[in-house]
């Protein structure tokens, strides 16, 4: 499985043009790249296409971005990672926090691992 996850970080925050979600690998094995999902209730949305390129296999820091133009107004966000190695497997990251107002950011996260 792809260990983007074991040495990650992302911080999101509300901004004026939806909900930019910021992340930062530490290091990328195999690392096709990610998709964004955001979790509307019951049912979960891909919110990016195409898939954000990964840098392959790196032991250097890489720092990604994707904004969510299309947000939900005044609500708390749940979004997730997922990375897709080159086999096609994937892990995913734990739920990230976003609340329903703008400049609202969540906490940053730690050392993580979750795999689907």
């Amino acid at each position: 499985m792809p260990d983007f996850l074991e040495k990650h970080s992302a911080t999101a925050v509300r901004t004026s043009d939806g909900v930019l979600i910021r992340w930062r690998t530490e290091s990328e094995t195999n690392n096709l790249g990610f998709d964004v999902y955001r979790i509307e209730g019951e049912k979960t949305v891909k919110v990016n296409v195409p898939i954000i390129k990964g840098h392959g296999t790196t032991g250097e820091p890489h720092d990604y971005q994707f904004l969510d133009t299309n947000p939900p107004d005044n609500a708390s966000l749940r979004y997730f990672l997922e990375d897709i190695d080159f086999t096609g497997k994937s892990s995913r990251s734990r739920i990230i926090f976003v609340g329903g107002h703008k400049g609202k950011r969540i906490t940053p996260w730690g050392r993580i691992k979750a795999q689907r």
